[in-house]
């Protein structure tokens, strides 16, 4: 056998030692984590069901509707009044259009958060629309987006574009009905 062959053959036996021993270790984690599941273990659904009751409950993302959006602009004392339907070609729904003051609110509610974001990621924020759309908007737009709510906010009149902001970004109080369940 000539000499240049045995180290090939050595470092070939040495990685197909590694790569079965690797692989054992693997074997012998995945026992030890079923193992860990069956009596209890940390992360485990018997933990889970058996662990004690927490002071505080997770937040439910919640639901916006046109009544929602309505008593929020009430509760921050903005007088909200309803003009109609509006469409945007970069929207997938209809929207609701309302006049604040000088201020136009553009709403569009969707199904679920995924949904409008799938329309909104698409977006250049700075301008609300598209990237190789140019909309004439009347004044600056803005956007705004909560959970299954897309908002665009037309307006020269940032201190009111701050309060629509404001009324449609808080959270409602714990137990508060905002929207269809």
């Amino acid at each position: 056998m000539p000499l240049g062959f045995l180290p090939r053959f050595f470092w070939s036996a040495a990685a197909i030692t590694a790569l079965a021993a690797a692989c054992t270790d693997n074997t012998k984690s995945r026992d030890a984590a079923s193992a860990s599941d069956q009596r209890g273990g940390a992360g485990s659904a018997a933990a889970y069901e058996n662990a004690a009751p927490a002071d505080t409950v997770a937040a439910v993302p919640y639901r916006w509707d046109l009544d929602a959006v309505r008593s929020a602009l009430q509760t921050a004392g903005l007088a909200a009044k309803a003009l109609g339907p509006v469409t945007q070609p970069f929207m997938s729904v209809g929207g609701t259009v309302f006049q604040i003051g000088e201020a136009e609110l553009q709403v569009f509610i969707y199904g679920d958060v995924g949904a409008m974001m799938r329309d909104v990621i698409r977006l250049d924020t700075a301008r609300v629309s598209p990237p190789a759309m140019m909309i004439s908007w009347r004044a600056k737009p803005s956007l705004l987006t909560r959970n299954n709510l897309a908002a665009i906010i037309v307006t020269r009149d940032e201190a009111l574009r701050r309060r629509i902001r404001a009324a449609l970004t808080v959270e409602p109080h714990v137990g508060q009905h905002v929207g269809p369940d």
